[in-house]
């Protein structure tokens, strides 16, 4: 029994929902009118900008308006029936209260109230007064970077009578929170902060960690009076799995600072996905965070002057770099000696274009003279210019290829055409290029002599 209380709630995903083919007609003779005034039952002043559900029982007409300035929504040429109508706070502050005094538990339907019975010509004015909820209130902080967690946090509620609450809160750049508008009860709460790219490891309050299933009875219970603020519920997650190292160059051993490092899972049909990167730092050292329990956690090098590497040792020359080792790790496990030694490498540059020097869309194609090597580049219809990074120095041809409607288009560096791309490529009549470590090997261009269709372009 879920029901979303934060401020992406489902329900203010429906509260403009129109689903009323009975009055889609608006102004016929037949049907009609509700009007509800909606009031903070405290102050007796209006509150705007709340969803009204009107919903006729067995269905056949259903809407959601949003209270005006007033507090006030009005509805024409409803059809006969017994509807219900209910007040529901997109922002939480209110409890969500029906127009008998009904008020929403968690997972209540509206049908559980009372409704009102409308006959043609009938105007029907009611008033639904809204009691504040009680509120929880603390600060989210990672414990191991020492930081306030900001941005969407996802918080489980757990009320003692059963059920749970779900509620997606936006923290603070401190890292406060503030879940409002709960029923006063008995809860139980847990937290699994962040967002897709930074997950932590979720906790129970006080400080119980649960990993990815929780005993909620295991947690501290908070206890709720009517229109109570309970502060002070805080947490302090962990993110997840904790991978350290050093990069170095080689020959040299001097740290390299600025090389992006980059954790990878292989996922479904063999593609990695990436799941932590980071850069090292002056001393050469890098730290990710956020590795999820997993046995297949394998780390490659992102480096534009070295040749890259998948660790422990394995040279890599197209990304993913993740044809290294497999590396286990379990619920916030904290791993260090993930280090990279990486030589300094060279690269080869040009351009593909046609015969009126308009970038053309193709792939170029890298092997070196001893076929260890083969990488890729590419170019597109508005950017002509390639670079082939992280290559050792050594000899190498290359070729730019295409299919253009169902034909094949194959180029050599210095030579005619070389075959079917990208799999039948002779290189035996391609000048070689010398790749050093010093510079980059520049003016590698190639010319086609087909064109794309290029929109905008002709």
């Amino acid at each position: 029994m879920k029901r979303r209380i934060g401020p992406i709630a489902a329900k203010t995903l429906l509260r403009c929902v129109v689903v009323a083919a009975a009055f889609m007609a608006a102004g016929t003779a037949t049907g009609g009118v509700i009007q509800a005034t909606v009031r903070d039952a405290q102050t007796l002043q209006p509150v705007p900008g709340v969803s009204v559900t009107i919903a006729r029982e067995f269905g056949g007409s259903f809407v959601i308006p949003l209270t005006d300035a007033n507090g006030v929504v009005r509805v024409l040429d409803l059809p006969v029936g017994n509807y219900f109508v209910c007040a529901i706070d997109p922002t939480d502050v209110y409890r969500d209260e029906c127009r008998d005094g009904t008020q929403l538990a968690i997972g209540q339907s509206y049908a559980t109230s009372q409704g009102v019975l409308l006959f043609d010509g009938d105007e029907i004015q009611l008033a639904i007064d809204l009691d504040r909820g009680a509120q929880i209130s603390g600060t989210i902080t990672d414990n191991y970077f020492q930081v306030p967690l900001t941005g969407f946090v996802s918080i489980q509620l757990f009320p003692v009578t059963g059920g749970d609450l779900w509620a997606n809160v936006l923290a603070t750049s401190s890292g406060g929170y503030t879940i409002a508008g709960l029923a006063p009860g008995q809860y139980r709460i847990a937290v699994q902060g962040g967002e897709s790219d930074r997950g932590y490891t979720r906790k129970l309050y006080p400080d119980i960690t649960c990993g990815p299933t929780c005993d909620f009875q295991q947690g501290g219970v908070i206890a709720l009076a009517p229109l109570q603020s309970v502060d002070g519920i805080d947490f302090s997650l962990h993110p997840q799995g904790i991978a350290t190292g050093v990069v170095r160059e080689a020959g040299s051993n001097q740290p390299l600072a600025g090389v992006p490092v980059v954790a990878y899972e292989q996922g479904a049909l063999g593609v990695y996905i990436v799941r932590s990167r980071g850069v090292t730092n002056a001393l050469g050292q890098f730290t990710l965070a956020h590795i999820r329990p997993s046995n297949g956690i394998r780390f490659g090098t992102e480096a534009t002057t070295h040749v890259n590497a998948s660790w422990p040792v394995t040279p890599c020359f197209v990304a993913p770099c993740a044809a290294g080792s497999d590396n286990a790790f379990t619920i916030d496990q904290m791993r260090g000696g993930f280090d990279f030694t990486l030589a300094r490498s060279g690269a080869i540059q040009g351009t593909v274009a046609n015969a009126r020097g308009q970038a053309q869309s193709a792939t170029v194609v890298i092997r070196s003279a001893d076929n260890s090597i083969f990488t890729y580049a590419s170019t597109t219809l508005d950017r002509a210019a390639y670079s082939s990074l992280g290559l050792p120095a050594g000899t190498y041809y290359a070729a730019a290829a295409n299919n253009v409607n169902g034909t094949n288009y194959c180029s050599l560096w210095h030579a005619l055409a070389c075959g079917a791309p990208p799999n039948i490529i002779d290189f035996a009549t391609a000048t070689p290029i010398v790749v050093g470590t010093a510079a980059p090997t520049g003016g590698i261009d190639f010319l086609f002599d087909f064109e794309l269709l290029r929109d905008g372009f002709e």
